[in-house]
């Protein structure tokens, strides 16, 4: 690293640290305002509906608010804020709020944010342009409407019931949207690192919180993880009409204590790996996600599923249109109180029609059949059935 580069670097480190640097002083910030919004209906026809209707409608509005200032060095710095519309109660939250740095080291990041995997490694997986804002799995919110009434079950068994969304997650995300260190190295030949450091996964923006217990029995399992370390490899290369993308991603942490459960649970260890090939407007691509026993408890007798998801997808891009299909299966634990696994297999195609620029409407339609051990006589948790989503989207 070069003198320049190292007085950048610190400088940096200092606006992050909130320390300040007299050599990193601004002569403006210029706003830039960006965001999306969406809107969805969908139809479900599924054997588990019996009291359920089959249409229902959802929708948010994400607003980016980001001042950016460059310093005569040449120190680009500033924050971004993220509030979204997106609570089923009608409330409104943020879920990034975070200071960075970008100079010749690369890119730190400080606050409240995503882990690697939401807000990089998806583009070096499976295409997912012609899925609306890459939902990868928004079918999912339409069956998981599951209720347990006397001896009936309604909608499939698919809710995250294992300290994060392992049925379906197509990257690491334990630690959530939380208060974390991230950096991203400069690019060299296509080839990029990442790295992030989580204290806790429930805490974000002022919260403070110190305590090493949180209260899980030993058929539960854990949902909390500390000193959660993110790494990855990235790849972007691009030859006349061809290019290539891929990723490589590990997570791991300690979970939280537990004094209802003094045997503890397994730590936090997954890790994932995808690609995609594209030529011109065709790409074809996919992943794997390993997940473990991360979050079961040690003290469970029944042998539990390993957590993992694949997934593989194929588009057609080319404006005004994008078509594309897919298919992703997952397998996790479901639940720790009996031995064996749940799975849930997803087929979708769809497409996006461009109206005009930064407004597209199109429909997808997923067939799914989901399988769970949580079955008896009385109560029965396999289901399978369809889902139609016809959706617009605005960005800006």
């Amino acid at each position: 690293m070069s003198c320049t580069s190292w007085d950048k670097f610190a400088a940096g480190m200092a606006i992050v640290a909130g320390l300040g640097c007299g050599g990193a002083s601004a002569q403006k910030f210029d706003l830039k305002i960006s965001g999306d919004v969406y809107s969805e209906f969908a139809f479900v026809s599924s054997d588990k509906d019996a009291g359920m209707r089959s249409t229902e409608m959802t929708n948010r509005f994400r607003l980016v608010l980001q001042p950016i200032a460059k310093a005569d060095n040449g120190l680009e710095y500033g924050a971004r804020l993220r509030i979204r519309a997106a609570g089923g109660n009608g409330s409104v939250d943020n879920d990034r709020a975070f200071l960075f740095v970008n100079g010749s080291f690369g890119t730190i990041q400080a606050g409240l944010n995503s882990g690697l995997g939401g807000a990089t490694l998806l583009n070096y997986q499976a295409p997912l342009d012609y899925q609306l804002l890459t939902l990868t799995d928004d079918a999912i919110g339409f069956i998981t409407a599951q209720t347990v009434t006397g001896n009936v079950v309604r909608g499939a068994d698919t809710a995250s019931a294992l300290t994060f969304n392992t049925l379906t997650a197509r990257y690491p995300s334990p630690n959530g949207t939380t208060t974390k260190l991230t950096y991203y190295s400069p690019s060299f030949s296509g080839v990029q690192a990442a790295f992030t450091y989580t204290p806790r996964s429930d805490s974000s923006n002022t919260d403070v919180n110190r305590v090493k217990a949180v209260d899980a029995g030993p058929t539960a399992a854990q949902r909390v993880f500390m000193d959660i370390v993110e790494s990855a490899l990235i790849y972007d290369g691009k030859w006349d009409k061809w290019y290539v993308k891929a990723n490589a991603h590990f997570a791991f942490g300690r979970p939280a204590d537990s004094g209802a459960n003094p045997a503890g649970f397994k730590p936090l260890r997954v890790w994932e790996m995808g690609g995609q090939v594209g030529y011109g407007p065709w790409s074809v691509g996919g992943g794997y996600l390993n997940s473990g026993e991360t979050g079961q408890s040690k003290a469970a007798a029944a042998r539990r599923a390993d957590g993992s998801v694949w997934h593989a997808a194929a588009q057609y891009n080319a404006a005004p249109w994008t078509v594309g299909f897919g298919y992703q299966r997952g397998v996790d634990a479901g639940s720790l109180a009996v031995a064996g696994s749940r799975k849930l297999d997803l087929y979708d195609v769809g497409f996006l029609y461009q109206i005009a620029p930064g407004l597209r409407a199109g429909a997808q339609y997923n067939y799914y059949k989901a399988v769970s051990d949580q079955t008896t006589r009385t109560l029965d948790r396999n289901d399978k059935g369809s889902v139609v989503m016809i959706r617009s989207a605005l960005t800006f």
